[in-house]
């Protein structure tokens, strides 16, 4: 028996090669991607296009109404230049949306004089067929939460809150508006890593302090700027405004905001309970009247921190509650 081994390729690497081939892809370079040795290879597989098409589609549960469409581009040469940029773009990590990616597609054809180019997005769903692309996150880094926590916080909390109302119970949280954050989400070929790169940290800070019946709200913010230009013809701002270098919160402003708002409840002559996470920066050596704080339990406040949940709790549109 030989010692020489068939190169067996999956439908799915075939189906990408036609993909490739028909978007403009050079052969020397597919041959190298997907370790083919000879062009009958390539040969081969467009021979058998119609087949291959119809397989891949059963495996990923399309119907035949469903299959893709194989034509080519109309306009190969603005399809070319626009592949190598999103080619180029993507190996600095630059995210791209829709609206980039048409917007620069209308460009290069204005450059290369072609005049009937339609940039729409009905063009892009063929252009992802053709070219491999995919919109899809980048992760980062991401923390499990106890189960065991949860159940054990679970149990206690009726006791932690018993004799106080909905509307003396209160959760303190921080948000951050990453102004100079590019999108997590990004157009990118099917054969790059989800990896994503280093992420712009220039921020501001936002300190949200609510009830658990949502009748009494406060908002703090947070900046880099001691007196930032912006504000420079407001002589009274609608929330309070603090500066830290980092434009974090941290053992001083939090501090300030807490002790406000203890003054606050103590002119209503309220006795609370807020909730907090147990971040360094938060504490409890503060003399409150009114105010009797709470800590989550550790690396739990992604699952029990009620405004991190808030956010991602969308409203009965019969109701308008949570």
């Amino acid at each position: 028996m030989s010692d020489k081994k068939r190169n067996k390729i999956s439908i799915k690497d075939k189906f990408e090669i036609i993909m490739k081939l028909k978007s403009g892809v050079k052969r020397e370079q597919i041959l190298s991607e997907y370790k083919l040795k000879h062009y009958s290879n390539l040969t081969e597989i467009m021979k058998n296009e119609s087949k291959i098409v119809e397989k891949y589609n059963s495996l990923n549960g399309k119907t035949s109404a469903n299959v893709f469409n194989t034509r080519g581009p109309t306009h190969v040469e603005v399809e070319k230049a626009l592949l190598l940029w999103l080619k180029q773009m993507r190996n600095k990590n630059v995210s791209l949306n829709t609206e980039v990616i048409l917007k620069t597609g209308e460009k290069f054809a204005e450059t290369l004089g072609v005049n009937d180019f339609k940039p729409t997005t009905g063009y892009l769903a063929g252009l992802k067929k053709r070219a491999g692309l995919l919109f899809s996150k980048k992760y980062g880094e991401s923390v499990s939460v106890d189960n065991n926590v949860i159940e054990k916080w679970s149990t206690e909390l009726s006791s932690i809150i018993r004799g106080y109302k909905p509307e003396d119970v209160y959760n303190l949280d921080e948000t951050a508006l990453f102004y100079r954050l590019m999108p997590s989400k990004t157009y990118s070929f099917s054969d790059e890593s989800t990896h994503g790169s280093k992420k712009s940290k220039d921020r501001i800070t936002l300190v949200l302090i609510t009830n658990a019946d949502g009748t009494d709200r406060m908002c703090s913010m947070i900046g880099k700027s001691a007196k930032p230009r912006a504000f420079r013809e407001q002589k009274v701002l609608p929330i309070d405004y603090y500066s830290q270098p980092n434009a974090w919160i941290d053992l001083n402003i939090f501090g300030k905001i807490v002790s406000k708002f203890n003054s606050k409840m103590k002119k209503k002559n309220k006795k609370v309970l807020l909730f907090i996470d147990n971040c360094s920066t938060h504490t409890e050596d503060i003399k409150l009247s009114n105010v009797c704080i709470k800590f989550f339990p550790p690396n739990s406040t992604s699952a029990l921190q009620p405004l991190d949940q808030v956010l991602f709790t969308p409203l009965n549109p019969n109701t308008g509650k949570n």
